[in-house]
């Protein structure tokens, strides 16, 4: 039978624990309520990947996967921070009212820090180490619990960079592009030379976190240059291809743990 392996309750717990930070990071709708659900997703996602400590590089993978998530965090903490200072508010719809008023030098540090924020979770170069890492580290079918964290990442995308803060920029839909691409390129070079298939699917899932990046760019290239059919394909088109890859990459660990 498929479910032969009995889950032990520690991760049985996690999986339930992670469950309910994501849904709580999709539902917020203020950054305090926010950046607590995205911080009990980052050591959530630390234990399960530490959880087989006796396997040889497992505790090395789940600290370094956790050290460069809390960078994330870190950036997250300081953008909140400059949006609060100035609006006064942690609520979303406050935040993108005020983002219209925001110096052009505040706004592009905002704009720098939720990307990096968000881009530790989803691929990002060159923050895109705790993918294969973690992924590797996770026992049994826990990797696939873990890949539904990288959606989580570009939901914060879409909802903070393109929602609330509006990001219009011609540079900042340029920037994303080229990460983007690189990011595409170098995952899938990185994936073929593995001989580890959960470590391969991780660095798959650098390379399919680039190409979504790609639509993204060209979303924010559109609103920056007035064409709003341009930015309605490029963020439909990331968006579906994040739905597939989230489905195609979620199937793939739950057969990866059974081979």
């Amino acid at each position: 039978p498929i479910f032969e392996r009995p889950q032990g309750r520690l991760a049985t717990a996690l999986h339930g624990l992670l469950a309910l930070s994501l849904v709580t990071v999709v539902g917020a709708d203020q950054g305090f309520v926010f950046l607590l659900a995205w911080e009990v997703v980052t050591v959530t996602l630390y234990l399960l990947a530490g959880l087989e400590r006796d396997r040889p590089g497992t505790l090395l993978a789940a600290y370094f996967s956790g050290a460069m998530s809390k960078l994330g965090g870190g950036a997250l903490l300081a953008a909140f921070s400059l949006l609060y200072a100035r609006t006064g508010s942690f609520e979303f719809h406050d935040w993108a009212a005020g983002a219209s008023h925001l110096s052009g030098g505040v706004r592009s540090a905002v704009f720098v820090l939720l990307l990096v924020g968000f881009g530790t979770k989803v691929g990002l170069l060159p923050f895109q180490g705790p993918l294969p890492l973690g992924y590797a580290a996770t026992p049994g079918a826990a990797a696939a619990m873990v890949s539904l964290a990288l959606n989580a990442g570009f939901y914060g995308l879409w909802r903070l960079v393109f929602g609330v803060l509006g990001a219009d920029r011609l540079w900042e839909g340029e920037l994303v592009l080229m990460l983007g691409a690189v990011g595409g390129l170098v995952g899938i070079l990185y994936a073929i030379g593995q001989d580890e298939l959960k470590r391969f699917l991780g660095f798959s899932s650098v390379e399919h976190g680039g190409i979504v990046l790609l639509g993204f760019g060209v979303a924010i290239v559109g609103r920056a240059t007035g064409e709003p059919k341009l930015a309605a394909a490029g963020l439909l088109a990331a968006t579906l291809h994040l739905l597939m890859h989230a489905l195609a990459k979620t199937l793939a660990f739950l057969s990866a743990d059974r081979v």
